[in-house]
């Protein structure tokens, strides 16, 4: 099955194509990760300040795209057990914090000096 998924910094949509039926199915829902902050660089913070912040945003996201996908095989009369792949699409930080990697890195600025080489 195909399935592209936008994972955008504040609605999270999917858009399932099964491969095997034609048809399209949508669903949408507001990113479950604006609890945790409202952009992605209060995000990034969230995740410096709290021991647990990584884990907390990866399980929002991952239960978030897993009740979509729930709701977008329902709609297609499917089961959620017929996907067998996925695409995301979304923002570096986001592909960061949904394969459960840290994007502390990433909100950190480059200072002059750091960008030269020896």
């Amino acid at each position: 099955m195909d399935w592209p998924w936008t994972l955008a910094p504040q609605p999270s949509w999917l858009t399932m194509r099964p491969a095997h039926r034609g048809g399209v199915a949508t669903e949408a829902m507001m990113n479950p990760q604006v609890p945790f902050g409202e952009d992605i660089l209060s995000r990034i913070s969230y995740i410096q300040t709290h021991d647990d912040g990584l884990a907390r945003l990866n399980s929002a996201i991952v239960d978030g795209l897993n009740k979509l996908a729930a709701r977008a095989a329902r709609r297609a009369n499917l089961s959620a057990a017929d996907i067998t792949e996925i695409v995301l699409v979304g923002n570096t930080v986001m592909h960061h914090i949904v394969l459960n990697i840290s994007p502390i890195h990433i909100g950190t600025p480059l200072l002059p000096w750091q960008l030269t080489t020896p």
